[in-house]
């Protein structure tokens, strides 16, 4: 008797992209309520997001994206790499002499640029002063980073952090240089965006909010707030609100109307983030940001999870877009 069994059927996984586990990092930073905390009297690489192999500054969005990897991750030090680079390794067949990875250790997403080499209408490589090809940006993609607290202690990694720590302050003194409220670049900064833009700006009341019917900015006065980043974050806020206009950014979710609050919640993650981004540039401490972002949350976690792979790397390219408007501000209008 011949017994009949039912064909066997492969298990099916569905892979998750890159750019989709990014999102969830960003996801689950909001969902833990974690807030960017980053005091610049304290830390020990004087504000800055370094990468330990190059020394050079992460920027942009890869501020915003290793400031919430460091409070999921709970790192001390402001201390990131590939672990290709830090293991000092010239080929993959070569052993190296650099750092190591722990055994489990996961790895935290950025953006990295990819480069293009320029070519002209033959097809040939157009070459700089120094005869290399020229190289631009065509776009980024997501891509892995370790804290150096992730790597097995040694004594080049003690000799690495030793390099960037620097004397921190004594904490009364720490405390009291953030709640400073003045701050002389920021300032400057800001004052100039208001002058070229022409956006009339004035201090009352308990409120502080941007009018894209007016091109007006209020914020309260001050001495009402009590610390720099209370003040100046919040202004950034405002201030990269203004950028949306139709004649600046074009931004939709600024030019949406008020009652659609999914638009109205996603150009407030817009500017949240390119306030903090503002922010970490100035050397401005953000331990109290995004303290009174909680009614936006929500929504904000609701926005990430609806488009997981293109969502984030929109958001974050319209903060740079605007931090990058606001910081130029009057440049393009001088070449016209």
């Amino acid at each position: 008797m011949t017994i009949s069994t039912a064909p066997k059927t492969k298990e099916t996984h569905t892979k998750i992209s890159s750019e989709e586990l990014l999102c969830e990092q960003v996801i689950s930073f909001f969902e833990k309520g974690y807030q960017f905390k980053k005091d610049w009297s304290k830390t020990s690489t004087s504000g800055d997001i370094i990468n330990f192999s190059t020394g050079k500054d992460y920027t942009n969005s890869n501020v915003i994206l290793l400031l919430m990897a460091q409070a999921l991750g709970n790192y001390q030090h402001s201390l990131w790499s590939g672990v290709f680079q830090a293991s000092g390794k010239k080929t993959k067949k070569d052993k190296g002499n650099g750092l190591q990875i722990r055994k489990g250790e996961k790895g935290s997403r950025i953006m990295m640029p990819i480069f293009i080499k320029k070519k002209d209408k033959a097809g040939n490589y157009i070459l700089d002063s120094n005869g290399k090809p020229v190289q631009f940006c065509s776009g980024f993609r997501p891509t892995c980073v370790f804290n150096i607290d992730q790597f097995l202690d040694c004594d080049k990694k003690e000799s690495i952090i030793k390099k960037y720590t620097v004397a921190t302050a004594p904490e009364a003194e720490a405390e009291a240089e953030a709640k400073k409220i003045e701050h002389q670049e920021s300032q400057k900064m800001i004052d100039k965006y208001l002058k070229v833009e022409k956006i009339s700006f004035s201090h009352g009341g308990n409120s502080a909010y941007y009018s894209p019917t007016t091109d007006h900015i209020q914020m309260p006065p001050k001495e009402a707030f009590n610390s720099t980043c209370g003040y100046f974050g919040t202004l950034y806020h405002e201030a990269l609100h203004s950028s949306g206009t139709k004649e600046r950014c074009n931004r939709p979710s600024l030019l949406a109307p008020n009652s659609n609050r999914k638009m109205y919640a996603l150009d407030e993650i817009i500017v949240e983030f390119g306030s903090v981004i503002l922010c970490h540039e100035q050397k401005i401490s953000t331990i109290d940001k995004l303290q009174n972002s909680s009614a936006y949350i929500e929504h904000w976690i609701e926005i990430l999870k609806e488009n997981k792979k293109t969502i984030l790397q929109e958001i974050l390219s319209q903060s740079v877009e605007a931090v990058n408007y606001l910081k130029n501000a009057g440049e393009k209008k001088d070449e016209k």
